[in-house]
């Protein structure tokens, strides 16, 4: 069946702005202005609630509508799709898919394009806009692909917004304890040592108090900055609280995993912060850590942070500027 294809650009108050003509006669009564016009008093109803589903989904929605203005048939399939100030009104007489698309192009172009035609091997049957809509379409798409790397760049940067610390540039809490929950299934299924943990600066609201937030920022940074330097290119760490860092490591043995904890805790507090140009001093650090050495679907990672955090307490407790370390399920 050769497919008869009308389409209509208006605007919400259904004004006529421009119209393709490609086998549907539309206008019996006369000039139209408005869309309603081309209706019977039935129809319009139904198109009434195509504008207002329209208006809240963005979105093209066909229906069939009995119409007796319209020839040479008088069952059509009518589409909405709503555009910025435009209104695009695809009419047909079998349902036919919609090409259109989410980008914002010169106020002066139709909003939205379908590509339709009557015959492909016959030129004489194709529709009077053909041409214009073929242009219409390859400037659209090439507007696409140039929105579709606007699109990519926002993404990069709401990906950044959503899982970056911006004081540090780690990790923030959000995305490095999902990255413990991907750890969790690797270690599961690769059967490694899994190990947490949990990074305090020490005194930390003291020297806010004594130097200044600014040189506490430092300090942040400073620790932020070892942090990522001193772990493996396959382990993570995340600013989880003010002065709290998060580490999940991958390891093959406990051996492996006692030793990065070490040199990750030598490297932070055998550096001295400047405070000014005459004045230095050398950061404390408490960490409590725990590891795994089997991991069982059932562990649940509030209970790794849990159990790190009460090693935390016991390495502040007994002083500070320590490692407790500790097995999963074997903490006092």
């Amino acid at each position: 069946m050769t497919s008869l294809i009308s389409t209509i650009v208006c605007n919400r108050n259904k004004e006529i702005l421009l119209v393709f003509s490609d086998g549907l006669a539309l206008f019996t009564h006369g000039n139209a202005t408005v869309l309603e016009d081309i209706f019977i008093n039935d129809s319009k109803i139904k198109l009434n609630l195509l504008f207002e589903k329209a208006e809240l989904n963005k979105s093209a929605l066909n229906w069939e509508l009995f119409t007796t203005p319209l020839e040479p048939v008088t069952s059509v399939y009518c589409s909405v799709l709503t555009w910025l100030g435009k209104v695009i009104v695809r009419f047909s007489n079998q349902p036919l898919p919609s090409f259109f698309f989410d980008l914002v192009i010169d106020n002066e172009k139709p909003a939205a394009l379908f590509f339709p035609f009557q015959s492909k091997d016959d030129p004489e049957e194709r529709s009077v806009g053909y041409t214009y809509l073929t242009t219409e379409l390859n400037y659209i798409q090439r507007e696409l692909q140039r929105k579709n790397v606007q699109i990519e760049e926002l993404n990069e940067k709401l990906e950044i917004l959503a899982n970056i610390d911006p004081q540090t540039g780690l990790y923030n809490r959000r995305a490095i304890v999902n990255r413990v929950k991907m750890e969790l299934i690797r270690a599961m299924r690769e059967k490694k040592l899994l190990g947490l943990a949990v990074v305090d600066i020490d005194h930390l609201q003291e020297i806010n108090d004594k130097f200044g937030h600014p040189v506490g920022d430092k300090c942040l940074k400073f620790t932020a900055n070892v942090l990522n330097d001193s772990i493996r290119e396959y382990d993570a760490v995340g600013r989880i609280d003010v002065d709290e860092f998060l580490i999940v490591f991958s390891t093959n043995s406990l051996s492996q995993f006692t030793a990065i904890l070490e040199r990750l805790h030598h490297n932070l507090t055998s550096s001295s912060i400047p405070i000014d140009k005459d004045a230095s001093f050398t950061l404390r650090a408490s960490i409590g850590s725990v590891w795994m050495t089997s991991v069982n679907p059932d562990i649940q990672i509030e209970d790794l942070l849990s159990q790190a955090e009460r090693l935390l307490m016991k390495s502040k407790s007994s002083g500070g500027n320590q490692i407790t370390s500790g097995e999963l399920g074997q903490i006092d």
